[in-house]
């Protein structure tokens, strides 16, 4: 019963040390382009395409933030701060504008 526990403890501190490390990695940022690459690679699982006769339907979901850069580049020389950026952001999930 007693080696049972000492097992049972090993495993659960295991766990955690893995969860530890897991969790301490941290978040990936990636620059805009790669994310833009990244996001355009069909290979991602992000751009289906259906082909039925002679039509071939493609449809590609786009995170808010790939629209966002977007947005962004297309107003170079507008100034933009974070709440603006936020807003847009949270517009373009709610209506999942393109």
């Amino acid at each position: 019963m007693k080696e049972s526990k000492n097992v049972y403890q090993i495993i659960v501190l295991l766990l955690f040390a893995v969860m530890g490390v897991a969790c301490n990695s941290g978040p990936k940022t990636v620059d805009a382009e790669t994310f833009i690459r990244w996001v355009n690679n069909p290979e991602n699982g992000l751009i289906q395409q259906k082909k039925i006769d002679h039509f071939t339907f493609s449809i590609q979901y786009q995170p808010a933030e790939l629209i966002a850069l977007r947005e962004l580049k297309s107003r170079k020389n507008e100034s933009w701060n974070a709440a603006d950026l936020i807003r847009f952001m949270l517009h373009a999930k709610a209506y999942n504008i393109a």
